[in-house]
């Protein structure tokens, strides 16, 4: 829409009486603004790390959920001028920000990011069923897994004949899922 460009240019703008015929804008180290980069930094991480925690879950961006804020001392101007973001971007109908993590209730999902945590009560996102239905089906798949794993660590043949990097790979792999078994079962025994 260059026509809206062109009359927000005339009023700002006194140099020139079009945006077409002027000077390609030059860099003024002047309107370099570290610190609201750095606070707008902390906003983006804290509400990347929210999402993800909710995608994990499987939580519909439409479902909102009061979101409790703890964060350092750095960030806690960055989150508290960020607020209005965070509700939006992190599907927040209410945004509480904490001095201690004791004020906080049981049964919560945690998110944690440069500069501060983040917790939602977990019934307030999911169907407390159907988390549980699902992680006991990723309980399983992940012993599965961690099975198929270990026998083939164990078959010498394999790790004989195999490179190292591949039996290297293998072993992050093992890891990788008993610790993903391990933050499921965590999610488990917080459901009951």
């Amino acid at each position: 829409m260059p026509f809206i460009t062109e009359e927000i240019y005339t009023h700002l703008a006194e140099e020139y009486e079009s945006i077409t015929i002027s000077k390609w804008p030059e860099y003024k180290s002047e309107y370099n603004d570290e610190k609201s980069e750095e606070e707008m930094n902390f906003v983006i991480e804290g509400i990347k790390a929210i999402r993800n925690v909710r995608a994990e879950i499987n939580v519909p961006p439409s479902k909102k959920a009061k979101l409790m804020v703890y964060s350092s001392d750095e960030a806690t101007e960055a989150f508290v001028k960020g607020k209005a973001y965070i509700e939006k971007l992190a599907y927040a109908n209410e945004v509480v920000f904490l001095d201690s993590k004791e004020e906080l209730p049981g049964n919560l999902v945690s998110a944690v990011s440069k500069g501060g945590e983040f917790f939602m009560p977990l019934l307030d996102l999911v169907d407390k069923e159907k988390e549980m239905e699902r992680l006991n089906k990723e309980k399983e798949k992940l012993i599965a897994e961690i099975d198929r794993v270990n026998k083939k660590l164990s078959n010498d043949k394999f790790v004989s004949k195999a490179p190292a990097q591949v039996v290297a790979e293998e072993k992050e792999i093992g890891i990788k899922y008993e610790a993903m078994l391990e933050a499921v079962i965590n999610r488990i025994k917080s459901l009951n």
